[in-house]
């Protein structure tokens, strides 16, 4: 995985989870080498309008109690009923080491209000739900890489976190 020309973290070998995935499998179908579990909340309603092929994809929400290497996060957390639960359900599905990858618009339920956009997140209520047992080692946000999503152009931040404390 590359982080933008600030170095790489080596993938292979390590158990996965995509959240956020999406219907069509998300960052991960770019990863090779690794086991991959795909978890999305929107999935339910996804099915609706696509056909899931993959089975690992049927998984609306994010397990607990996996022992996960590595779990990225595209553009979901406001998507789930606790964005709080989610973050602190990403400890226990993490082994020691664990890399917590992210993207996310920041409020979007400010910027793009949607029925699935009910919280706002942003670098602050990340850190501070994170901040004990793991540490910031990489970011890019708007302020400083003006950093967007989607067709929208919205203001974004992307981090990638380790776990340092059980």
């Amino acid at each position: 995985m590359n982080l933008w020309g600030k170095g790489s973290l080596d993938t292979k070998e390590m158990k996965i989870a995509d959240v956020g995935c999406g219907p069509l499998g998300g960052v991960s179908t770019l990863l090779e080498g690794c086991s991959i579990e795909r978890f999305d909340p929107l999935m339910n309603e996804y099915k609706k309008y696509f056909y899931i092929e993959n089975g690992s994809n049927e998984q609306a929400e994010f397990i607990n109690y996996r022992r996960f290497n590595l779990i990225i996060a595209t553009n979901c957390i406001d998507h789930f009923e606790s964005p709080t639960l989610f973050l602190n359900q990403i400890n226990k599905t993490s082994v020691y080491g664990c890399y917590f990858a992210h993207f996310h618009a920041i409020n979007n339920a400010i910027t793009h209000p949607h029925k699935a956009h009910v919280y706002n997140i942003n670098q602050e209520k990340i850190k501070e739900i994170l901040d004990e047992k793991w540490e910031l080692i990489w970011q890019m946000d708007y302020n400083i890489d003006k950093l967007v999503y989607g067709w929208k152009k919205q203001p974004a931040f992307s981090q990638l976190w380790r776990k340092i404390k059980k």
